[in-house]
């Protein structure tokens, strides 16, 4: 449920960042997390130049449910996270996790920073750049064509923004969506989607532009969560099923820190019967009334 918000909002709910990629598949060599600690329930993560940043904030509450990881899904950066635990960790790349799981549902809020999805080139952050792992430039050998293809996307613009805006751009362009997957594993899959087959699901459109923004010297990370989720005007919350689970990419941007980015096209309208969609939107209510109240 998200305080003060009646319409429908497009968000990521950001799980896990890979950071490695070996030509085939995105990992994390290591799962190493930094606990912290929880006081009285609230857990401040922002510090105070991240709290004066311009923008929008939001504040939510989620409720994950049958659910066998021990992630807890985030839409925006977290400032604050309100949640009954003594600790959360912390992963190296800025995910977050319960040190537990004592029921089968979880309960937690969250009050987040929301980026401008037509983000400005300019800073935004005045303090020295802390330094970022060459792990998120790090690429196993690869189809020429590549590099190629991503040095002529980005190079005739002047800025880290503008060069990851240009790829996105052109990924969402001339590539189509589709959960269709090739016959046989290529041996080069990224090279595959860019130059055959022309079209893909979203880990194949998150893992080319990680890849082409490495290739042209821009930390790059793919990104697992969920995308939107259905607002439900009878329960006043949102549903997120495993149907809506997404891929997209973090870029690190000079002046900025991590930011979202995402070149995946919409995919094909799915036709639903509305009576069908109504008893769905129902049952969901009563499930949440249910929790709430009994």
């Amino acid at each position: 449920r998200i305080a003060g918000e009646e319409a429908p909002l497009d968000l990521k709910w950001r799980g896990t960042a890979l950071a490695e990629f070996d030509g085939s598949r995105w990992f994390n060599s290591s799962e190493a997390a930094a606990p912290l600690r929880v006081q009285d329930n609230l857990l401040r993560l922002a510090d105070d130049q991240q709290r004066r940043l311009p923008g929008r904030r939001l504040n939510y509450e989620v409720w994950l449910r049958s659910f066998a990881s021990d992630v807890l899904f985030i839409a925006g950066r977290p400032e604050f996270i309100r949640i009954n635990a003594p600790l959360v960790l912390r992963t190296a790349q800025d995910g977050y996790r319960t040190a537990y799981r004592g029921s089968t549902v979880l309960r937690y809020g969250v009050y987040s920073f929301l980026e401008s999805p037509l983000a400005s080139p300019e800073p935004l952050l005045a303090s020295p750049e802390p330094a970022v792992s060459s792990t998120y430039l790090a690429l196993p050998s690869l189809d020429a064509r590549t590099a190629s293809l991503a040095r002529r996307i980005a190079d005739p613009q002047p800025l880290a923004m503008a060069k990851a805006q240009a790829i996105e751009a052109y990924l969402r362009r001339n590539y189509a969506y589709s959960l269709d997957l090739p016959d046989t594993e290529p041996a080069d899959p990224i090279a595959d989607f860019l130059f055959s087959r022309r079209q893909g699901h979203c880990e194949y459109f998150a893992s080319a532009m990680a890849v082409m923004l490495r290739q042209v010297g821009i930390p790059s990370r793919v990104v697992t969560g969920f995308q939107s989720g259905t607002y439900n005007p009878i329960s006043g919350w949102y549903v997120i099923r495993a149907s809506d689970a997404h891929s997209w990419i973090e870029a690190w941007i000079p002046g900025r820190g991590w930011v979202t980015f995402d070149p995946t096209p919409p995919g094909p309208a799915t036709d639903g019967s509305a009576l069908t969609a109504r008893l769905s939107l129902l049952f969901d209510a009563a499930e949440t009334f249910w929790q709430e109240w009994v």
